[in-house]
């Protein structure tokens, strides 16, 4: 169980909101401070952001929070996206519309709401919606989420695409946005795991290409100024 809840520090201290997570049967799995509260509805509020978004292992996966206005700040979506979070949930007083799409989109991780008002969603990694709530479905929001599944630049890793089919076959799907030049490598199987077809193939993810692709660029221009 996941909700939002008002959290008061005894004695001294301000008023926070906090998100807590429980497991189904067992002790408080977490708890996270909103990071940026909304000081034009609750004046008075003094945001008080924790040094890191924390990520929680659950029996499913590595999930994160964060609550409401944080939607305005990409900083702790970011540090969630660079701890390995494999799902964030977001209950909110608000909808937040392609915000949320925009972060899942941003960070390649799902995006899960739970909102007071309008819509709420579940967004995959690559922002586009499983499921969402409506006029005719407004008791809530559920779609089958698969955790097995790696968003990677196409190019060099293209040239395994056939091989890694042609062994895996319908076990894993691979699917390419073409124009984004993004590929999903998606497992349809219990007995594959996508890392494995990863390291098999020497693929990295795109966070990782990026990292490699930043560290060229450093090496580069350090040996620039070296030169000089």
């Amino acid at each position: 169980m996941l909700c939002d809840l008002p959290h008061l520090h005894q004695g001294r201290g301000p008023l926070l909101q906090c998100g807590g997570a429980d497991r189904p049967a067992g002790p408080d799995h977490g708890r996270v401070p909103q990071d940026a509260p909304d000081r034009g509805r609750d004046r008075g509020w003094r945001a008080a952001r924790p040094a890191e978004a924390p990520v929680f292992e659950a029996d499913f996966g590595r999930i994160g929070v964060q609550i409401c206005f944080d939607i305005q700040w990409p900083e702790g979506w970011q540090q969630l996206g660079e701890k390995g979070a494999e799902v964030v949930f977001w209950p909110s007083a608000f909808g937040g519309g392609q915000m949320l799409n925009a972060m899942a989109w941003m960070h390649r991780y799902c995006v899960v709401s739970s909102t007071r008002k309008d819509r709420a969603k579940i967004c995959d990694i690559t922002g586009e919606e499983l499921a969402s709530s409506g006029r005719w479905q407004s008791w809530g929001v559920s779609a089958p989420v698969n955790l097995e599944k790696v968003l990677l630049h196409t190019w060099p890793y293209v040239q395994h695409f056939r091989e890694i089919q042609a062994k895996y076959g319908r076990r894993l799907r691979i699917h390419t946005l073409h124009e984004e030049e993004f590929t999903l490598i998606e497992s349809l199987s219990p007995e594959v795991e996508v890392a494995q077809v990863m390291r098999e193939f020497g693929l990295k993810t795109h966070r990782e290409h990026l990292q490699s692709a930043t560290q060229a660029q450093e090496a580069f221009w350090l040996e620039c100024r070296e030169g000089q």
